[in-house]
């Protein structure tokens, strides 16, 4: 990426096939590989909004928890068939665990460059401290316009 004049480095975050970075001056987006993927930017005067987002499967985690507690329940009664359920029930959770993900828009005034970052929920962390270096950065700005 070619650097602007004055331009300063602040924050990065990496995503699932997206590297983004923030600098003083905009917010750059690497989509696929650094040199034959698609960049977009978004200078921060251009800056409308960021959005978090988070999507999971929930009805795994519910059916993993009672199919579970049912193995538990006939395992106290000695019951055959207990370990089946409780298997199931662990392979239910561990369905819901890994297709957790995360993600974040950030949306230019025009409406035209909207950069999204999607992750896995490991990486809740680091796109929203990215988040909020976006919004500390576009706010100290602002207030030296």
């Amino acid at each position: 990426m070619k650097q602007l004049k004055d331009e300063i480095e602040i924050a990065t975050v990496k995503g699932e096939n997206t590297s983004v970075l923030l600098t003083n001056k905009r917010i750059v987006a690497v989509m696929g590989s650094e040199n034959s993927g698609e960049t977009k930017f978004i200078p921060l005067d251009n800056l409308d909004s960021i959005a978090f987002t988070s999507n999971q499967y929930l009805i795994l985690l519910v059916l993993g928890i009672v199919i579970g507690a049912y193995g538990l329940i006939l395992n106290s009664n000695h019951n055959s068939d207990a370990y089946l359920y409780i298997v199931i029930g662990v392979l239910l959770l561990a369905g819901w665990w890994f297709t957790r993900k995360v993600g974040a828009f950030i949306y230019s005034l025009s409406g035209n460059n909207v950069i999204f970052i999607g992750a896995s929920a490991s990486n809740r962390t680091a796109i929203i401290d990215f988040l909020d270096k976006v919004q500390e950065t576009f706010d100290k700005n602002k207030s030296n316009i």
